[in-house]
């Protein structure tokens, strides 16, 4: 009985081992601290803070706060139609992001530059 068990133990474990080995891994390349500032009139008085991380994979906003989780995003870099800076309010350090079905945000941030290279980069080798 004890062998049994031990033997069904083993199974488990090689089979967990193995499902856990054919998980993509999903490195970030890039993380900053940014603004989204596309939906400002939702939930006005207060900014919606989060990160940006730019991934292998995909770009993606996670908010700050846990009320704010409504406002996260992640797009893969194959559904991003544009990137680019938008100067709108007289406040240089935007960007704009376009996807594939038609979304759009609007981050602020002081890194632009970068974030638009790294994302670029990205969706050209997908």
């Amino acid at each position: 009985m004890n062998s049994r068990i031990t033997i069904a133990f083993l199974i488990l474990m090689i089979g967990t081992l193995n499902a856990q080995g054919n998980v993509v891994k999903d490195s970030v390349l890039f993380s900053q601290k940014v603004v989204r500032d596309d939906k400002m009139f939702e939930d006005v008085w207060r900014a919606k803070r989060g990160t940006l991380l730019l991934t292998s994979q995909k770009m993606e906003f996670k908010s700050k706060r846990p009320n704010h989780s409504r406002f996260d995003f992640s797009i893969p870099y194959s559904q991003i139609k544009s990137i680019r800076p938008f100067y709108g309010f007289v406040i240089p350090n935007r960007i704009k992001i376009k996807t594939e079905t038609g979304a759009t945000y609007r981050l602020f941030t002081y890194k632009k530059r970068k974030i638009i290279k790294i994302t670029r980069e990205q969706m050209a080798s997908t």
